[in-house]
């Protein structure tokens, strides 16, 4: 495992300096320092297609430098009642490229922790992935996005388009926000922990989501219906609510 942790750690040292040494068509914008903090509530947690629990709460902090280098820290919950437990903790680190007016490119990793996983149940603790994605900021604003998750031994690739559509009946910043989102998964080896025989999967999925937003200079805050459909041997189904709250420094 000692061997993946480096792999990315130098995935993400090369790739920033290949990025700095490309045709001066590669250019990068230096915002200010921006601090943002959301709070989330799923009636149901999908990853990736995959539904893995209900009632599930978030809480996520990011951290953008002006050199276009961010940073976030998320934290999931699972609600039964009054009483919640921790289901999982991700740190994020990414760095954004602007290669037009219109065109992003960003380059990063993700670590995901499961403080409740046992290795001894064959249940997987964390699971460490590199990434790439290309954004295009026009109507739909297209992104596609590619990596490899080092413990899974899986390759996904994914692609989304959103819209935001304001709503001039009502006040200024409130608006309905589509999007829907297609990817494809490919693991080696799902279950990395599990003793015996590697366990191969590979699926296919589609979700779709409408959010009521309501937005304003230093904070957003959303609610909204959400579909879900994986093919994954046999075809699932899935329908929720959900809602966010973000406030921007």
């Amino acid at each position: 495992m000692k061997k993946y942790i480096i792999s990315l750690v130098a995935a993400l040292l090369v790739l920033p300096s290949a990025f700095s040494q490309a045709p001066a068509a590669v250019k990068q914008t230096a915002p200010k320092t921006a601090v943002s903090l959301t709070g989330t509530f799923e009636g149901e947690y999908v990853f990736r297609g995959v539904q893995g629990g209900t009632n599930v709460g978030g809480a996520a902090a990011a951290l953008t430098l002006p050199s276009n280098t961010e940073f976030a820290v998320l934290g999931l919950w699972d609600f039964a009642g009054i009483n919640s437990t921790v289901r999982e903790f991700d740190v994020s680190l990414a760095q954004k490229y602007t290669i037009d007016s219109a065109t992003t490119v960003s380059v990063g990793g993700v670590g995901y922790f499961y403080p409740r996983a046992t290795a001894a149940k064959g249940e997987t603790n964390y699971s460490l992935e590199a990434f790439a994605s290309l954004a295009y900021s026009a109507f739909l604003n297209p992104t596609v996005s590619a990596g490899y998750d080092f413990n899974l031994a899986q390759l996904f690739a994914e692609g989304s388009l959103s819209q935001p559509v304001k709503l001039f009946f009502l006040a200024d910043g409130f608006k309905l926000v589509p999007s829907a989102t297609l990817g494809w998964v490919s693991a080696k080896d799902a279950l990395p922990e599990k003793r015996g025989r590697s366990v191969k999967d590979a699926y296919y999925y589609a979700t779709g989501k409408l959010d009521f937003v309501y937005e304003t200079k230093n904070a957003v805050v959303g609610v909204g219906y959400r579909y879900n459909y994986l093919d994954n041997s046999a075809v699932t189904k899935n329908t929720w609510v959900g809602g966010f709250a973000t406030i921007k420094f």
